[in-house]
């Protein structure tokens, strides 16, 4: 009867960490994402707020709507020439031209396919597969490291604009005390960034301690050792952040474009405030941020800005639109070009969505 008990114990658990396993695999997650998005439309649609015939040609300006699709096609190379940049300072060489290239494929895949890998990590797999065994950890981090990059290149414009804009939201009492927050948090985020590349941090006992417990750590370490080198060499660091905040200087303005199309009037630098937050969120959705997006626009338009019902939410659905085509139609000769990884594609997948889970994302 002992010698039982275990091996019951060591099936049930067995079955719960399958059942687990499949309830929380990659593919499952990817369709988790997909219902909620139709679901967060359809409760959009059926209040009114998802209204198609915003969309109908008496309604559109379509020369707003063009300079907007012109104007996307700009983020593309910049983005671009910030990964190749990523990849240089940790010590991957690259051509601009590969760089371009992983970076289409990857936004094409961002929105051409339900997976739960996304378009960072199927560009991780093609940079891992061309440097080989002992550095492809070192080029999925990179990956990782530009998106993370990019996130504090959102941070960084917000923290300018509301201190830019100061005078202007004022006059709005709920704008002001969001600016009051985003000023807080992203200073403080730019703050902890700033601190963390100094050199007395990299020499740090502690702090190489601890990165050595890390999984990956000594790829992280080599990251980590990147970024502090931008920062040893100025002027890379100073044009990494640029472009970063270049590519949501122009998001920012595609959106308040593409609300001109639509036949909305916004105040510029109010709306400027209000939208990297509503960019933030719209992260969270499916394939560019379909739904979440939608949600996020709709509730900070209404009770920041003061628009009128469904304006967010047709600006976030158009703007979703626009940019699936675009990286559909720009992203697919790239990956065509390029032709399928070989059979390290499933390997690199499982290595990159480890490194995604170390990383935090």
């Amino acid at each position: 009867m002992n010698d039982n008990a275990p091996v019951q114990s060591n099936e049930k658990t067995a079955a719960g960490t399958s059942l687990w396993a499949v309830l929380w695999h990659p593919k499952a997650r990817a369709v988790y994402k997909i219902l909620i998005a139709v679901a967060v439309l359809v409760v959009l649609y059926q209040k009114g707020l998802l209204d198609f015939s915003r969309f109908e040609r008496k309604n559109l300006n379509l020369g707003y709507i063009a300079i907007a699709g012109l104007v996307l096609l700009l983020v593309f190379p910049i983005v671009s020439w910030r990964f190749h940049l990523i990849l240089t300072s940790v010590g991957l060489e690259a051509t601009y031209v590969r760089a371009l290239q992983w970076t289409m494929i990857g936004e094409f895949f961002s929105t051409a396919l339900p997976t739960a890998t996304g378009g960072d990590l199927v560009k991780a797999v093609y940079a891992a597969q061309a440097y080989g065994k002992g550095r492809r950890s070192v080029a999925v981090l990179a990956v990782l490291t530009d998106r993370a990059i990019g996130l504090f290149g959102l941070v960084s414009f917000t923290l300018v604009v509301c201190l830019v804009g100061w005078q202007t939201v004022q006059a709005n009492p709920k704008l002001t005390t969001l600016t009051l927050w985003l000023v807080a948090v992203c200073g403080a985020m730019w703050v902890g960034f700033w601190v963390m590349i100094q050199s007395w941090v990299e020499r740090s006992s502690w702090r190489k301690a601890l990165m050595g417990r890390l999984p990956l750590g000594d790829k992280l370490e080599q990251v980590y050792v990147g970024l502090c080198e931008m920062r040893r060499h100025g002027w890379r660091l100073a044009l990494v952040l640029g472009l970063s905040l270049a590519n949501h200087f122009l998001l920012c303005s595609i959106l308040l474009v593409l609300a001109r199309g639509l036949g909305m009037e916004l105040s510029i630098m109010e709306s400027l405030v209000v939208i990297p937050l509503c960019m933030f969120l719209n992260t969270f959705g499916f394939a560019g941020g379909f739904g979440a997006g939608e949600l996020a626009f709709e509730v900070l338009f209404r009770s920041m800005l003061g628009a009128p019902e469904g304006a967010g939410t047709a600006l976030a659905f158009a703007f979703h639109v626009l940019s699936a085509g675009a990286r559909v139609l720009c992203g697919l000769p790239f990956y065509v070009m390029a032709g399928k990884p070989s059979a390290a594609l499933a390997a690199g997948v499982e290595k990159a969505e480890g490194a995604e889970k170390t990383a935090g994302s």
